[in-house]
């Protein structure tokens, strides 16, 4: 514990850390929406948000980062919320409802958890590629004959998918765990 710090989340801890970078600071709907359902997480899943945040599962013994938290007005319902680990923070959409953040957020942090894994996924399509098994690393073949799927390593995938709906790309469907996902986010594949 005095070296790797508590295995219980403490979301009050975590509350008193947190800085906003959005109108109205921790009175901005959903960032309250987002201390509620944090709140309501079993440890298991706070510690899946922490590493989604942050790239650690638990709070250190002597906490003195700030979690940033910040609300992009741009994207609504249909967007997934993004983490910057490197900075500790995580930009949530402009949810409409406190059941639709935590699905969103449920969905992330269980299903984004490539951080720990980015290489190796990698690493798997290149060793195939090298076997004779597949051309070209980053593509595998989708679940129909003419349905190649890219595989973006979660780091990118965020990025990349904001970057592609800012620049108007974003409207196409995409595909996660072959099913369709409308709009410009995806935690796994394009």
């Amino acid at each position: 514990r005095l070296a790797c710090g508590s295995p219980t989340v403490d979301i009050a801890l975590l509350r008193e850390h947190a800085e906003y970078g959005t109108d109205g600071g921790e009175r901005n709907a959903v960032v309250e929406m987002l201390w509620r359902v944090l709140e309501g997480l079993d440890n298991d899943d706070r510690g899946r948000f922490l590493a989604f945040a942050w790239g650690r599962r638990r709070i250190p013994p002597q906490m003195e980062e700030q979690l940033t938290i910040t609300v992009d007005e741009s994207l609504g319902d249909m967007h997934l919320p993004r983490s910057h680990t490197c900075f500790f923070a995580v930009d949530l959409p402009c949810y409409s409802s406190e059941e639709i953040l935590r699905d969103k957020l449920l969905y992330a942090i269980r299903h984004c958890s490539a951080i720990d894994s980015d290489s190796a996924a990698v690493g798997a399509l290149y060793d195939a590629a090298e076997d004779g098994e597949g051309s070209d690393p980053d593509v595998v073949e989708g679940p129909g004959e003419d349905e190649p799927v890219v595989v973006i390593p979660f780091a990118e995938a965020c990025g990349a998918a904001t970057s592609a709906a800012e620049e108007g790309e974003g409207d196409e469907q995409m595909r996660v765990d072959g099913r369709d996902v409308e709009g410009g986010h995806t935690p796994w594949l394009r």
